[in-house]
C-alpha cells in the first residue's frame, strides 16, 4: 500500500482529454513536489504515448455507447468486468485522495467503482453539452468541474459544479500573460515566409487535420487567388499528415501566400500573429483561442452527440466567434465570411476583446489546490 499521498487522473483517449490532465498533473507536482499521480488509460488511447510509463496504469475499456459491428460491442462488453476488477485492485493499493474522470473510455469504470468503494471522486467536463458518461457519473461523483456554464443545465446537482474553465498548457498560460502586458506581441513575432501588412488566416483542424475543411480551403485558394493577392491575405494552413501530399500539389503555384505544414507544435507563435482562425470546436481549441483573443470560423466536427456544435454555438452566442455548419459549408459562403471579418477591423477588435474575456486563467492550479484540500 502507497503511503505517500496520491491521485488517479482517469480517463484520457484523445488529446481533448490528455492535454488538460497533463496540466492538472503539472499544477498538482508544483504545489506539491512529492505527490504521486496516477494516470489511468487504455494502451489504444493518446495517453498511452504522451504520459510516461511509470505513471500509466491501463484499464481493458473501450467504447460503449458507439455503432458498429456487433462483435466489437461485445468484446468490450466481456472485457467491462476485468475493467471494473483493476480498478479495484488499483483503488485498493495506491489509496488515492482523489479520483479525478477527464473523459475517455477508462473515466467511467474507475470513477464508479472509487465512488462505490468511498473513495472521494471527481469529474471535469470540457464541453458545453456533457457526453453520456458525465451525464452519468454526475449523482455519484463528489464534486464537478465544467469549462462551460452551459454544460450545468445537463448535469443537475448544481451544489456540486465548480465552473473552473479549461486546464491549458503551460505554454499557452505563460503566452496568455505576455498578452495582458502593455504591448502589442503581434508586431513582434515572425512566422516562416510572413508577408508585411497581410492579414493572416491560420486553418487548421487538430493534430490529424480536418478533411472537410482543408478540402474547402484548397478549393478557396485555387478559385481566389487573384484576391487573395489584392486583399493582402496570407494563409497559414496545418493540413495534418493524410492531406500532406495534396496540400503539396495544391499549394504549389500559391507558395508566395499560402505557408502549409502536416503539423505544427509551437501553436502559439500562430495564434499571436494570425488575425483569423478557421477551425474545429474542440474544447481545448476553442479555450486556446479564448485565451488569445483569436476570432474564429467554427466548423464543427459532426459527431453524434453534436458537443463541437454546442461548444461553438456558445462562442457565436456571445458573438465572440462565427459558425458555419459542416453541412452547409460551401467555398462561396466560406469566402464571404472571410472577405467581410477581414475588412471590417473594428468588429474584430470587439469580438477579440469579448473572446479573450472569457479565458479563465489558473484552471489547472485551482482544480489542483481543491484536489489536495
Amino acid at each position: 500500500m502507497l503511503k505517500r499521498k496520491c491521485i488517479f487522473l482517469a480517463g484520457g483517449g484523445t488529446g481533448g482529454h490528455v492535454f488538460p490532465a497533463l496540466a492538472i498533473a503539472e499544477a498538482l507536482r508544483k504545489i506539491q513536489p512529492d505527490i504521486v499521480i496516477k494516470f489511468i488509460g487504455t494502451r489504444s488511447g493518446m495517453e498511452s504515448r504522451l504520459v510516461p510509463a511509470h505513471d500509466l496504469l491501463f484499464l481493458p475499456v473501450g467504447k460503449l455507447n458507439f455503432s458498429g459491428r456487433y462483435l466489437k460491442k461485445l468484446v468490450t462488453l466481456i472485457k467491462l468486468p476485468w475493467a471494473l476488477f483493476l480498478s479495484i485492485l488499483y483503488l485498493l493499493y495506491y489509496r488515492p485522495s482523489w479520483v479525478l474522470g477527464v473523459g475517455g473510455y477508462a473515466s467511467g469504470p474507475m470513477v464508479l467503482v472509487a465512488s462505490l468503494l468511498g473513495f472521494r471522486t471527481a469529474i471535469w467536463e470540457a464541453n458545453a453539452r456533457p457526453g453520456l458518461t458525465n451525464r452519468l457519473l454526475a449523482r455519484w461523483v463528489d464534486c464537478i468541474f465544467v469549462v462551460f456554464d452551459s454544460a450545468k443545465k445537463h448535469l443537475g446537482h448544481s451544489s456540486k459544479i465548480i465552473e473552473e474553465g479549461m486546464p491549458i498548457r503551460e505554454e499557452i498560460e505563460v503566452s496568455w500573460a505576455r498578452l495582458q502586458e502593455p504591448r502589442e506581441l503581434k508586431d513582434q513575432v515572425s512566422l516562416p515566409s510572413q508577408l508585411p501588412d497581410h492579414f493572416v488566416i491560420f486553418v487548421f483542424g487538430g493534430s490529424q487535420g480536418a478533411r472537410a475543411i482543408n478540402q474547402v480551403v484548397f478549393q478557396l485558394v485555387q478559385r481566389y487567388s487573384p484576391v487573395f493577392e489584392q486583399e493582402k491575405i496570407q494563409l497559414i494552413h496545418q493540413t495534418g499528415v493524410l492531406d500532406f501530399e495534396q496540400a503539396k500539389s495544391v499549394y504549389q503555384p500559391f507558395r508566395h501566400f499560402v505557408t502549409f505544414y502536416d503539423f505544427i507544435k509551437d501553436m502559439p507563435a500562430f495564434y499571436r500573429k494570425a488575425h483569423l482562425a478557421i477551425c474545429r470546436a474542440g474544447a481545448s481549441t476553442v479555450a486556446e483561442l479564448k485565451a488569445f483573443g483569436l476570432v474564429p470560423i467554427f466548423i464543427p466536427l459532426p459527431i453524434a452527440d453534436n458537443h463541437q456544435v454546442d461548444n461553438a454555438s456558445d462562442i457565436f452566442a456571445k458573438n465572440a466567434g462565427f459558425l458555419i455548419l459542416q453541412s452547409e459549408l460551401t467555398v462561396e459562403k466560406l469566402w464571404e465570411m472571410i472577405l467581410a471579418i477581414k475588412r471590417n477591423p473594428q468588429l474584430r477588435m470587439e469580438m477579440s476583446q469579448r473572446l479573450r474575456s472569457l479565458h479563465v486563467p489558473g484552471a489547472s492550479t485551482r482544480i489542483a489546490q481543491k484536489l489536495l484540500s
